[in-house]
């Protein structure tokens, strides 16, 4: 087929007639096959999930916000400590704005 001459369009010059085919592998046999084994690999999925969620999150799915934003995860009640054992101070941010004088 890959032989043949083609016209103008791309279209072979002459007709092509498939006069046999073999089949290699039956892809009905195959699905048959997997649907069959459907119920144990969906067991095993289950287990994967069950596995997965407890490496990844040991403590459950108990997470608690306490403000929205970066650092909602942290609890306002524990103090942090910085690397001397004192707590950090962040300050706090305003939204006073200072005026100049001019002269």
């Amino acid at each position: 087929m890959e032989r043949i001459q083609t016209g103008k369009h791309n279209r072979p010059v002459t007709d092509i007639k498939i006069i046999s085919t073999t089949v290699f592998k039956d892809p009905f046999e195959e699905a048959a096959e997997k649907k069959a084994n459907e119920h144990i690999l969906k067991k095993e999925e289950e287990e994967n999930a069950k596995i997965g969620k407890w490496y990844s999150n040991p403590q459950g799915d108990q997470s608690e916000t306490f403000k929205e934003g970066v650092g909602k995860y942290l609890d306002p009640s524990k103090k942090q400590l910085g690397k001397r054992g004192a707590p950090l101070d962040f300050g706090t941010i305003t939204n006073e704005t200072k005026t100049k004088k001019i002269p």
